[in-house]
Formats: C-alpha cells, sequence, structure tokens
C-alpha cells in the first residue's frame, strides 16, 4: 500500500463527505454549511494543510 501526504489523505477523506452527501436532495452538499475542525494537536504545517484541503473540498 502506497503512503499518502497529510493533504493527500484529508483531500480523499474531504471528498468521500463530499460525495456522501451529494446525494441527498432535500439538502444537496453545496447548499449545506460545513464546519472543518482541526486538531489542536497538529503542529502548524498539519493545521495549514488540513485548512487547505477543506478549501479544496469544500
Amino acid at each position: 500500500m502506497a503512503r499518502l501526504s497529510p493533504l493527500e489523505a484529508s483531500l480523499r477523506y474531504l471528498g468521500h463527505l463530499r460525495g456522501l452527501g451529494s446525494g441527498t436532495t432535500d439538502s444537496p452538499f453545496v447548499d449545506q454549511e460545513i464546519v472543518v475542525t482541526i486538531p489542536a494537536s497538529f503542529d502548524p504545517a498539519a493545521r495549514e494543510l488540513t485548512a487547505e484541503a477543506a478549501r479544496c473540498r469544500l
């Protein structure tokens, strides 16, 4: 199994969540307010990569 960077892992995870919400007809994913929390234990670089992934996928 290939290793993923933290950014790629976050992008895949958030993309998967977006895909799950897209099938909802009552409240489309793009119309929902999404809150992404970043663990305090992340170092500054990991926090920024997680935030970048959220901006790309949400």
